[in-house]
């Protein structure tokens, strides 16, 4: 009779180190879960605010061929162009070194660009701001795109 208690006691134990075991394969596989849906939601949040650019250039383009007073359109520029940088900065701490070398030269052309905006004086300046504003939005589709690969490579 003592060999079959001393089998039902390893058994137990046996049993309930896999249990342990799988509760935390378990846990750790949900944090990993939560953690990359963190990651999507704030990608695709930031790949929505590109409306933001766009509208912000409709003001802009508009107040041109228009020949209206810049001011507000450049402040409505540089309030959207502010709230890319910040929006890039915020994802910068869910994501690694390389992911973040991309983010901050997104966030660099941004400025670049904003110096740009602010400094335009009229339609002959339209070109240069044409190919810095092509920069910024080809940084931005090349980021989110490496953003969501990442995102997708950890959830696999």
């Amino acid at each position: 009779m003592s060999h079959a208690l001393t089998a039902a006691v390893i058994t137990s134990l046996i049993s309930a180190g896999v249990s342990v075991y799988s509760a935390r394969l378990s846990y750790e596989y949900q944090s990993v879960t939560q953690v990359n849906q963190i990651k999507i939601d704030k990608v695709q949040k930031f790949d929505a605010n590109s409306s933001e650019i766009v509208d912000a250039l409709n003001t802009f383009i508009i107040a041109v061929n228009k020949s209206q007073d810049l001011t507000k359109a450049k402040e409505k520029f540089k309030t959207v162009l502010l709230s890319q940088i910040q929006d890039a900065e915020s994802i910068k701490r869910l994501f690694g070194k390389e992911e973040n070398a991309l983010i901050s030269s997104y966030q660099n052309e941004v400025v670049k660009f904003n110096k740009d905006v602010q400094t335009f004086v009229d339609a002959k300046d339209i070109g240069q701001w044409a190919e810095n504003l092509g920069k910024v939005l080809d940084l931005r589709s090349d980021l989110v795109k490496q953003l969501q690969e990442n995102v997708q490579k950890k959830s696999t």
